[in-house]
């Protein structure tokens, strides 16, 4: 159970670092820009792919881990898309700042993929993108994780 628990923390990660991110771009690059968000989104994924392998060694269950890890990130896609897509604009809550924190690391990877399709532009689409490429090298990561233990 503390195992199941600790994976679903993990899924968390994404979002202590979007406060972080939010904070040097609000407060110490505000005027200048913030160098290196690609590389921020690049190094989420690459630990996305450990933290797959991660979960699979510490519950032993493939779809389990996969599921519990990316969670989160379902949860928050859920709400950014009631927000963007139903709603029509993004609530000045807690509810409508946190899915933006916890995607704002891998934004820029969204939006470089969905930019080059002008009627796919904005927030929800590239969370998406950021959505699937994170459920994609997770399942790689348990993938490669379970063909290491045979």
């Amino acid at each position: 159970m503390i195992k199941r628990v600790l994976v679903v923390l993990m899924g968390f990660l994404p979002l202590l670092l979007g406060f972080v991110q939010n904070h040097l771009m609000m407060n110490v690059f505000l005027y200048t820009g913030m160098p290196g968000t690609m590389l921020i989104g690049v190094g989420v994924i690459g630990a996305w792919f450990f933290l797959g392998m991660l979960s699979v060694k510490m519950l032993g269950d493939k779809m389990q881990a996969l599921v519990l890890l990316n969670a989160p990130a379902l949860l928050f896609l859920v709400l950014l898309f009631i927000q963007g897509v139903i709603v029509g604009h993004f609530w000045f809550n807690i509810m409508g700042v946190v899915p933006q924190f916890f995607y704002m690391p891998t934004l820029r990877l969204g939006m470089t993929t969905v930019g080059f399709v002008p009627f796919f532009m904005g927030f929800v689409p590239a969370a998406v993108v950021s959505f699937v490429l994170k459920l994609s090298v997770s399942a790689l990561g348990i993938k490669i994780y379970s063909k290491g233990r045979r």
